[in-house]
Protein backbone atom coordinates (compact mmCIF):
# COMPACT_ATOMS: atom_id res chain seq x y z
CA UNK A 1 0.00 0.00 0.00
CA UNK A 2 1.41 3.36 -0.89
CA UNK A 3 1.91 6.43 1.47
CA UNK A 4 -0.76 8.51 -0.34
CA UNK A 5 -2.89 5.62 0.20
CA UNK A 6 -2.16 5.13 3.85
CA UNK A 7 -2.70 8.96 4.29
CA UNK A 8 -5.78 9.09 3.08
CA UNK A 9 -6.70 6.10 5.37
CA UNK A 10 -5.22 7.85 8.50
CA UNK A 11 -7.46 10.85 7.53
CA UNK A 12 -10.83 9.55 6.77
CA UNK A 13 -10.24 7.66 10.04
CA UNK A 14 -9.81 10.92 11.64
CA UNK A 15 -12.57 12.59 9.82
CA UNK A 16 -15.17 9.44 11.17
CA UNK A 17 -13.92 9.45 14.70
CA UNK A 18 -11.71 6.70 14.23
CA UNK A 19 -8.50 5.03 13.69
CA UNK A 20 -7.08 3.11 11.06
CA UNK A 21 -4.00 2.44 13.04
CA UNK A 22 -6.17 1.08 15.84
CA UNK A 23 -8.28 -0.99 13.47
CA UNK A 24 -5.01 -2.47 12.03
CA UNK A 25 -3.95 -3.77 15.50
CA UNK A 26 -1.06 -2.31 14.94
CA UNK A 27 1.55 -1.89 18.47
CA UNK A 28 2.18 2.19 18.53
CA UNK A 29 5.34 3.45 19.20
CA UNK A 30 5.46 6.24 21.30
CA UNK A 31 8.67 8.30 21.33
CA UNK A 32 8.86 8.94 25.67
CA UNK A 33 9.75 12.49 25.65
CA UNK A 34 10.54 12.20 21.73
CA UNK A 35 13.27 10.55 21.04
CA UNK A 36 15.62 11.26 23.80
CA UNK A 37 18.17 8.48 23.08
CA UNK A 38 19.35 11.29 20.22
CA UNK A 39 18.51 14.57 21.91
CA UNK A 40 17.63 16.12 25.02
CA UNK A 41 14.41 14.64 26.05
CA UNK A 42 11.14 16.92 26.08
CA UNK A 43 12.70 19.70 23.78
CA UNK A 44 10.72 20.17 20.23
CA UNK A 45 14.34 18.54 18.26
CA UNK A 46 14.05 15.32 20.20
CA UNK A 47 10.08 15.42 19.21
CA UNK A 48 10.80 16.38 15.56
CA UNK A 49 13.69 13.60 15.32
CA UNK A 50 10.87 11.30 16.99
CA UNK A 51 8.81 11.85 13.65
CA UNK A 52 10.97 11.59 11.46
CA UNK A 53 11.76 8.39 12.87
CA UNK A 54 8.72 7.38 12.27
CA UNK A 55 6.97 7.50 15.56
CA UNK A 56 3.41 6.67 15.61
CA UNK A 57 2.59 9.12 18.63
CA UNK A 58 4.85 11.94 21.04
CA UNK A 59 4.66 11.72 24.16
CA UNK A 60 4.80 15.06 26.86
CA UNK A 61 5.64 15.61 30.41
CA UNK A 62 3.67 18.76 31.23
CA UNK A 63 4.17 20.81 34.57
CA UNK A 64 2.60 24.36 35.39
CA UNK A 65 4.27 27.36 35.34
CA UNK A 66 3.07 30.51 37.91
CA UNK A 67 1.06 32.30 35.59
CA UNK A 68 -0.86 28.85 34.10
CA UNK A 69 0.69 28.24 31.15
CA UNK A 70 1.34 24.43 30.49
CA UNK A 71 5.39 23.83 29.74
CA UNK A 72 7.10 20.28 28.77
CA UNK A 73 9.50 18.87 31.24
CA UNK A 74 10.26 15.73 33.32
CA UNK A 75 9.47 17.59 36.49
CA UNK A 76 8.46 20.66 38.06
CA UNK A 77 12.46 20.60 39.57
CA UNK A 78 13.92 23.05 37.22
CA UNK A 79 17.88 22.52 38.08
CA UNK A 80 17.26 19.08 37.37
CA UNK A 81 17.15 19.15 33.66
CA UNK A 82 17.94 23.19 33.00
CA UNK A 83 20.32 26.15 34.26
CA UNK A 84 18.45 27.77 36.28
CA UNK A 85 20.76 27.64 39.19
CA UNK A 86 23.39 29.94 36.61
CA UNK A 87 20.38 33.12 37.15
CA UNK A 88 22.05 34.98 40.31
CA UNK A 89 18.40 37.10 40.19
CA UNK A 90 16.53 33.56 40.95
CA UNK A 91 18.96 32.67 43.35
CA UNK A 92 16.31 33.54 46.11
CA UNK A 93 13.92 31.32 44.84
CA UNK A 94 15.64 28.24 46.02
CA UNK A 95 13.46 26.47 48.25
CA UNK A 96 12.85 22.55 49.64
CA UNK A 97 9.32 21.06 48.61
CA UNK A 98 7.31 17.48 49.03
CA UNK A 99 6.33 16.99 45.54
CA UNK A 100 4.26 13.83 45.65
CA UNK A 101 6.15 11.40 48.04
CA UNK A 102 9.51 12.61 47.51
CA UNK A 103 11.79 16.18 48.86
CA UNK A 104 13.39 18.60 46.25
CA UNK A 105 15.82 21.41 47.30
CA UNK A 106 15.95 23.75 44.01
CA UNK A 107 13.67 25.89 41.61
CA UNK A 108 10.05 25.05 41.21
CA UNK A 109 8.03 25.91 37.57
CA UNK A 110 5.19 26.81 39.79
CA UNK A 111 7.33 29.77 40.81
CA UNK A 112 8.46 31.21 37.69
CA UNK A 113 6.32 32.78 35.28
CA UNK A 114 6.25 31.15 31.09
CA UNK A 115 8.19 34.40 30.52
CA UNK A 116 11.09 33.68 32.85
CA UNK A 117 11.13 29.57 32.26
CA UNK A 118 11.87 31.03 28.55
CA UNK A 119 14.96 32.66 29.78
CA UNK A 120 15.92 29.06 30.91
CA UNK A 121 18.33 26.77 28.60
CA UNK A 122 17.57 22.64 29.21
CA UNK A 123 20.31 20.45 29.51
CA UNK A 124 20.76 16.56 29.53
CA UNK A 125 19.38 14.78 32.66
CA UNK A 126 21.49 11.48 32.57
CA UNK A 127 24.66 12.69 30.51
CA UNK A 128 26.89 9.19 32.10
CA UNK A 129 24.20 7.78 30.13
CA UNK A 130 23.87 9.90 27.04
CA UNK A 131 27.06 11.98 26.94
CA UNK A 132 26.67 12.55 23.37
CA UNK A 133 23.46 14.40 24.26
CA UNK A 134 26.11 16.84 26.39
CA UNK A 135 26.83 18.78 23.14
CA UNK A 136 22.93 20.41 22.79
CA UNK A 137 23.38 21.64 26.67
CA UNK A 138 21.96 25.14 26.97
CA UNK A 139 21.05 24.99 23.66
CA UNK A 140 17.32 24.51 24.03
CA UNK A 141 14.12 26.55 25.43
CA UNK A 142 11.91 24.55 27.41
CA UNK A 143 8.25 24.05 24.97
CA UNK A 144 5.21 24.94 26.00
CA UNK A 145 2.28 22.33 25.03
CA UNK A 146 1.05 24.46 22.49
CA UNK A 147 4.50 24.52 20.79
CA UNK A 148 4.43 20.05 21.57
CA UNK A 149 1.49 20.34 19.23
CA UNK A 150 2.26 23.02 16.70
CA UNK A 151 5.12 20.64 15.88
CA UNK A 152 3.55 17.33 15.08
CA UNK A 153 0.38 19.92 13.04
CA UNK A 154 2.73 21.27 10.73
CA UNK A 155 4.22 17.74 10.24
CA UNK A 156 0.93 17.29 9.56
CA UNK A 157 0.43 20.01 7.45
CA UNK A 158 3.54 19.55 5.03
CA UNK A 159 3.57 15.77 4.69
CA UNK A 160 0.51 14.58 5.65
CA UNK A 161 1.31 12.05 8.51
CA UNK A 162 -0.94 12.00 11.72
CA UNK A 163 1.38 11.88 14.38
CA UNK A 164 -0.73 11.15 17.92
CA UNK A 165 0.06 13.20 21.31
CA UNK A 166 0.65 11.47 24.69
CA UNK A 167 0.20 14.13 27.52
CA UNK A 168 1.64 13.18 30.91
CA UNK A 169 0.19 15.22 33.67
CA UNK A 170 2.83 15.05 36.32
CA UNK A 171 2.36 15.54 40.00
CA UNK A 172 -1.19 16.64 39.22
CA UNK A 173 -2.28 16.40 43.10
CA UNK A 174 0.28 18.68 43.97
CA UNK A 175 -0.77 21.30 41.77
CA UNK A 176 -4.54 21.07 42.66
CA UNK A 177 -3.13 21.75 46.32
CA UNK A 178 -0.93 25.03 45.33
CA UNK A 179 -4.23 26.94 43.18
CA UNK A 180 -2.56 25.24 39.82
CA UNK A 181 -4.54 22.41 38.58
CA UNK A 182 -3.67 21.31 35.39
CA UNK A 183 -7.00 19.06 33.43
CA UNK A 184 -8.85 21.76 32.69
CA UNK A 185 -5.55 23.44 31.22
CA UNK A 186 -4.77 20.25 29.41
CA UNK A 187 -8.45 20.20 28.39
CA UNK A 188 -8.87 24.18 27.24
CA UNK A 189 -5.54 23.51 25.04
CA UNK A 190 -6.93 20.63 23.02
CA UNK A 191 -9.77 21.83 21.89
CA UNK A 192 -7.94 25.33 20.88
CA UNK A 193 -6.97 22.88 17.70
CA UNK A 194 -8.58 21.73 14.68
CA UNK A 195 -5.31 19.31 15.03
CA UNK A 196 -6.41 17.44 18.70
CA UNK A 197 -10.15 17.98 18.59
CA UNK A 198 -10.55 16.17 14.77
CA UNK A 199 -7.50 14.58 13.47
CA UNK A 200 -4.87 13.66 15.60
CA UNK A 201 -5.67 10.43 18.47
CA UNK A 202 -5.09 12.16 22.00
CA UNK A 203 -3.93 10.28 24.72
CA UNK A 204 -4.10 12.02 28.75
CA UNK A 205 -2.21 10.00 30.86
CA UNK A 206 -1.12 10.10 34.82
CA UNK A 207 0.02 8.04 37.92
CA UNK A 208 -2.90 9.58 39.73
CA UNK A 209 -6.32 7.90 38.97
CA UNK A 210 -8.05 10.96 40.69
CA UNK A 211 -6.68 13.42 38.38
CA UNK A 212 -7.93 10.67 35.59
CA UNK A 213 -10.87 10.44 36.73
CA UNK A 214 -11.98 13.80 36.66
CA UNK A 215 -10.32 14.23 32.95
CA UNK A 216 -13.11 11.26 32.48
CA UNK A 217 -15.80 13.31 33.59
CA UNK A 218 -14.76 16.57 32.05
CA UNK A 219 -14.47 14.52 28.71
CA UNK A 220 -18.13 13.74 29.00
CA UNK A 221 -19.76 17.14 30.13
CA UNK A 222 -18.01 20.15 29.38
CA UNK A 223 -15.57 18.59 26.59
CA UNK A 224 -17.28 16.31 24.64
CA UNK A 225 -15.95 17.85 21.77
CA UNK A 226 -12.96 16.00 22.23
CA UNK A 227 -13.59 12.42 20.90
CA UNK A 228 -10.42 11.54 19.96
CA UNK A 229 -9.21 11.70 23.40
CA UNK A 230 -8.37 8.64 25.65
CA UNK A 231 -7.30 8.09 29.22
CA UNK A 232 -4.03 5.59 30.04
CA UNK A 233 -3.43 4.98 33.89
CA UNK A 234 0.02 4.87 34.40
CA UNK A 235 1.53 2.09 36.67
CA UNK A 236 5.12 2.73 38.33
CA UNK A 237 6.73 -0.89 39.83
CA UNK A 238 6.81 -1.42 43.06
CA UNK A 239 8.48 -4.61 43.11
CA UNK A 240 6.97 -7.99 42.98
CA UNK A 241 5.14 -8.08 46.25
CA UNK A 242 2.59 -5.12 44.86
CA UNK A 243 2.24 -7.08 41.39
CA UNK A 244 -1.09 -8.59 42.68
CA UNK A 245 -2.50 -5.93 43.69
CA UNK A 246 -1.69 -4.09 40.37
CA UNK A 247 -3.26 -6.88 38.78
CA UNK A 248 -6.42 -6.54 41.10
CA UNK A 249 -6.72 -3.26 40.41
CA UNK A 250 -7.27 -3.68 36.41
CA UNK A 251 -10.80 -3.73 36.34
CA UNK A 252 -10.97 -0.69 38.46
CA UNK A 253 -9.08 1.04 36.38
CA UNK A 254 -11.19 -0.10 32.77
CA UNK A 255 -13.85 1.86 34.19
CA UNK A 256 -12.43 5.45 33.43
CA UNK A 257 -9.73 4.35 31.29
CA UNK A 258 -8.83 3.12 27.85
CA UNK A 259 -5.29 1.94 28.35
CA UNK A 260 -2.90 1.16 31.01
CA UNK A 261 0.77 1.85 31.13
CA UNK A 262 2.97 -0.49 33.36
CA UNK A 263 6.35 -0.19 34.32
CA UNK A 264 7.44 -3.16 31.72
CA UNK A 265 8.89 -5.25 34.44
CA UNK A 266 5.09 -6.34 35.28
CA UNK A 267 5.09 -7.96 32.44
CA UNK A 268 8.82 -9.29 32.51
CA UNK A 269 9.92 -9.34 36.12
CA UNK A 270 13.92 -8.48 36.13
CA UNK A 271 15.64 -10.66 33.96
CA UNK A 272 13.07 -13.38 33.19
CA UNK A 273 12.20 -14.26 29.96
CA UNK A 274 8.63 -15.70 31.10
CA UNK A 275 6.08 -13.03 30.58
CA UNK A 276 3.23 -12.89 33.30
CA UNK A 277 -0.22 -13.05 33.24
CA UNK A 278 -0.44 -9.05 33.05
CA UNK A 279 -1.54 -8.58 29.83
CA UNK A 280 -3.62 -11.49 29.18
CA UNK A 281 -5.62 -10.26 32.31
CA UNK A 282 -5.78 -6.54 31.34
CA UNK A 283 -6.91 -7.65 27.97
CA UNK A 284 -9.86 -9.39 29.66
CA UNK A 285 -11.06 -6.50 31.49
CA UNK A 286 -11.20 -4.11 28.32
CA UNK A 287 -7.87 -2.64 28.69
CA UNK A 288 -4.93 -2.06 26.33
CA UNK A 289 -1.31 -2.36 27.78
CA UNK A 290 1.13 -0.05 27.04
CA UNK A 291 4.05 -0.37 28.94
CA UNK A 292 7.50 1.78 29.20
CA UNK A 293 9.96 2.48 29.09
CA UNK A 294 12.69 1.14 26.60
CA UNK A 295 15.82 2.60 25.12
CA UNK A 296 18.74 0.84 23.25
CA UNK A 297 21.86 2.25 25.81
CA UNK A 298 23.42 -1.08 28.13
CA UNK A 299 22.80 0.57 30.84
CA UNK A 300 18.83 0.42 30.22
CA UNK A 301 18.81 -2.98 29.06
CA UNK A 302 18.82 -6.26 30.67
CA UNK A 303 22.35 -8.21 31.09
CA UNK A 304 21.26 -10.70 28.23
CA UNK A 305 20.82 -8.02 25.81
CA UNK A 306 23.31 -5.67 26.02
CA UNK A 307 26.18 -5.70 23.66
CA UNK A 308 29.37 -4.78 25.59
CA UNK A 309 29.98 -3.79 29.21
CA UNK A 310 30.05 -0.19 28.40
CA UNK A 311 27.14 1.21 29.78
CA UNK A 312 26.82 4.08 27.55
CA UNK A 313 26.60 2.25 24.71
CA UNK A 314 23.87 1.97 22.08
CA UNK A 315 22.84 -1.56 21.48
CA UNK A 316 20.00 -1.26 18.87
CA UNK A 317 20.35 -4.84 18.48
CA UNK A 318 20.08 -5.71 22.04
CA UNK A 319 16.55 -3.29 22.08
CA UNK A 320 14.89 -4.90 18.98
CA UNK A 321 15.81 -8.54 21.26
CA UNK A 322 13.87 -7.13 24.13
CA UNK A 323 11.04 -5.46 22.10
CA UNK A 324 10.41 -8.83 20.45
CA UNK A 325 10.04 -10.10 23.40
CA UNK A 326 7.62 -7.61 24.93
CA UNK A 327 5.40 -8.15 20.98
CA UNK A 328 4.95 -11.92 21.78
CA UNK A 329 3.34 -11.17 25.25
CA UNK A 330 0.73 -9.25 23.48
CA UNK A 331 1.59 -5.40 24.35
CA UNK A 332 -0.74 -3.05 22.26
CA UNK A 333 2.48 -0.34 22.20
CA UNK A 334 5.74 0.82 23.71
CA UNK A 335 6.89 4.04 25.49
CA UNK A 336 10.71 4.25 23.71
CA UNK A 337 13.68 6.16 23.72
CA UNK A 338 14.33 5.49 20.35
CA UNK A 339 11.53 5.19 18.12
CA UNK A 340 13.28 4.31 14.87
CA UNK A 341 15.06 0.77 16.38
CA UNK A 342 11.50 0.87 17.90
CA UNK A 343 9.65 0.67 14.43
CA UNK A 344 12.75 -1.47 12.76
CA UNK A 345 12.07 -4.06 15.10
CA UNK A 346 8.30 -4.10 14.52
CA UNK A 347 9.24 -4.41 10.74
CA UNK A 348 11.23 -7.85 11.35
CA UNK A 349 8.64 -9.08 13.17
Amino acid sequence: MSINVLNRLFLIGALCGYSVFSQAKEIAVIGHAGAPSFAIANTLPSYQRAINDGADFIETDIVPTKDGALISIHENELSLTTNVSSFSQFANRKTSKLVGAKYYTGWFSEDFTLSEIKMLKVHERGPNTRPENTAYDDLYNVPTLDEVINIAEQNYNRTGKITGIYIEMKTPAYFTAVGLPVESKVLNTLARYKYTRDIAPIYIEAFDPISLKLVRTKLNTTHSSLKRVKLLQLLNDLGPLYDAVNLASLPAYAVYADVVGPNKNAIFRDNSTKASNFVSIAHGVGLEVQPWSFAPENNNLPTAFRCSSVLSERCPSGLKKQLKMFFDAGIDGVFVDDPATAKEALAEY
